[in-house]
């Protein structure tokens, strides 16, 4: 096949290289083996957010950014592309868009706290009272159990 026949099949890949063993095999033209490379991630969509979180732990935001928005562009991207992104928004100081992606995450998992206790703490962060106990409350219905939802009854008995 020319190299410019090939594709990509994800949306965040950049370019196409064919592998520099693609043309026929030198001695008998059979394989002798196959090594198959087991990464342990479960989807496309975890192996972006750990592409992302590496570059963040390299200290390298704009590629982490890059790779997060192109993923988040693509259908059904999951809570953590959102989350992630939004995060790297924050820390941007780019809050309304991080609210809007806070947002999309919540709204890909309805179960998960932890971006709705996002919201609420840019709410307080705003001095919105209202909008923080309304998030705060929506954490402890819908995660009870987790670290957010310990947090949000804090903060509640607290703003109340």
């Amino acid at each position: 096949m020319p190299v410019s026949a090939l594709r990509a099949d994800s949306s965040v890949v950049a370019e196409v290289r064919p592998s520099p063993n693609h043309n026929e095999r030198r001695g008998s033209g059979v394989a002798d083996m196959i090594l198959l490379h087991y990464t342990g991630v479960p989807d496309n969509q975890s192996a972006i957010v750990g592409l992302a979180l590496a570059n963040m732990d390299k200290g390298d935001v704009q590629a982490a950014e890059r790779t997060l928005t192109q993923a988040a562009a693509a259908p059904l991207s999951s809570r953590e592309i959102f989350y992630n992104l939004a995060e790297i928004k924050v820390a941007k100081n780019q809050t309304d868009e991080a609210i809007r992606l806070y947002q999309k995450a919540a709204d890909a998992d309805t179960s998960w706290g932890k971006p709705l206790y996002k919201l609420a703490t840019i709410a307080m962060s705003k001095g919105d009272k209202q909008a923080a106990l309304k998030a705060m409350t929506q954490v402890i219905a819908v995660d009870p159990t987790s670290p957010e939802a310990a947090q949000a009854k804090s903060a509640v008995e607290q703003l109340r």
